[in-house]
């Protein structure tokens, strides 16, 4: 399995601890790309208040539980016509995605 890379700091995440965030100012309507931070880089851009810009939606964590809910819901979005998700944004997330399946050897 791959290892994803807080977007902050760029720290490994092999326990897929962390959060996947979006720009704050176009969520809901729009995702235009997501980002992992890990829980450090949460907090501490929280406490200096620029976290605010962002929102969180997802634990990192319930990607790789349920990776495959998730893009279902994404497709399900757009087959109902709700485009809310940037080409980049999916690429970014199918990316993710495929980290679950690359073998670290």
């Amino acid at each position: 399995m791959g290892t994803p890379r807080c977007d902050e700091c760029n720290k490994p995440l092999p326990n897929w601890s962390g959060n996947v965030m979006v720009d704050g100012t176009t969520y809901p309507d729009n995702i235009d790309f997501i980002m992992i931070w890990c829980k450090e880089c949460t907090g501490s851009l929280d406490r200096k208040g620029a976290g605010r810009q962002y929102h969180n939606l997802w634990e990192l964590s319930w990607v790789k539980q349920g990776y495959f809910d998730l893009e279902k819901d994404l497709f399900e979005e757009l087959t109902v016509g709700r485009r809310r998700w940037s080409l980049d944004a999916l690429k970014q997330f199918n990316r993710l995605g495929r980290l679950l399946y690359l073998d670290d050897n």
